[in-house]
C-alpha cells in the first residue's frame, strides 16, 4: 500500500483548568512530543515503507501510518486526577523520523474551555522542553467543529518537525510529524497530518490497534 493513496493553574471551584501552577496536564501533553528533535540523518525511509490506515483505541479517531507503529500506554495521577495517554508511533531506523499520534484523556475535573490559551501553552512548552524553535504556528479547526494548533518547529542538530493538537470531547489528539530538515517538504508530512478524521459514532471498518 503506498503512502500517495490514503482515504480520503488556576483552579476554578471543583473543576480546574490546568497552567503555570499545577501543570500536569501541559507537562503530559508536551514532554510527549519532540525528544527525537534531537536527532538527524540522511536518509529517509518513510517514503519506502507500506502505510495503512489505522484508529486509535477510542474506536472514533483514525489516520494513515506505515506499518507496524509502536503503541505505547501509560498513566500519570495528580491527586485525585488520573491522566490516560496513549501513543501510536512509528520510527525510523536511525531514529530521525517519526509520525505519531499521541491520544490524552482528561478527566472530567479538568476544564478545558480556554482552548487556545491551552493550545498556545501546549505548544510553548513543548518547545522550550525539546529546546527548538517555534517557525510558525497557527489556529486551525478539524472538520469546521473541533479547535486545533498547528506549530512547526526546527532544531540546531538538524531535524524539522510539524505538530497538531486537537482538544475533541474531552481527549486532547496530538500529532507529529518529525524529519530531518532536508525533507522538510515531503509530501508525506501533510498526506500524515491531513488523514486525521474523528467521528462521533464508532469507527467498525478499521480495528482499534
Amino acid at each position: 500500500m503506498s503512502p500517495s493513496d490514503p482515504p480520503s493553574a488556576e483552579r476554578f471551584g471543583p473543576r480546574h483548568w490546568v497552567i503555570q501552577g499545577a501543570n500536569t496536564l501541559l507537562v503530559i501533553v508536551a514532554a510527549t512530543v519532540l525528544t527525537t528533535l534531537f536527532r538527524s540523518g540522511s536518509t529517509f525511509e518513510a517514503d519506502r515503507v507500506a502505510w495503512r490506515p489505522v484508529s486509535m483505541p477510542d474506536g472514533q479517531s483514525n489516520l494513515w501510518m506505515p506499518v507496524n507503529p509502536e503503541v505505547s500506554r501509560r498513566s500519570v495521577t495528580d491527586g485525585p486526577a488520573t491522566f490516560e495517554t496513549t501513543e501510536l508511533k512509528w520510527v525510523s531506523g536511525n531514529g530521525a523520523t517519526v509520525f505519531g499520534c499521541i491520544q490524552n484523556e482528561i478527566p472530567a475535573d479538568v476544564s478545558l474551555d480556554r482552548e487556545n490559551e491551552i493550545l498556545t501553552t501546549i505548544a510553548q512548552q513543548a518547545a522550550s522542553a525539546a529546546k527548538t524553535r517555534i517557525i510558525a504556528q497557527e489556529s486551525i479547526r478539524l472538520a469546521k467543529k473541533w479547535n486545533g494548533r498547528e506549530v512547526r518547529f526546527e532544531s540546531d542538530e538538524g531535524s524539522f518537525g510539524v505538530l497538531r493538537y486537537y482538544i475533541i470531547n474531552h481527549r486532547i489528539y496530538q500529532l507529529q510529524a518529525i524529519v530531518p530538515k532536508s525533507m522538510n517538504k515531503s509530501h508525506l508530512i501533510d498526506r500524515f497530518l491531513d488523514s486525521f478524521g474523528y467521528s462521533n459514532e464508532i469507527l467498525e471498518s478499521t480495528p482499534p490497534i
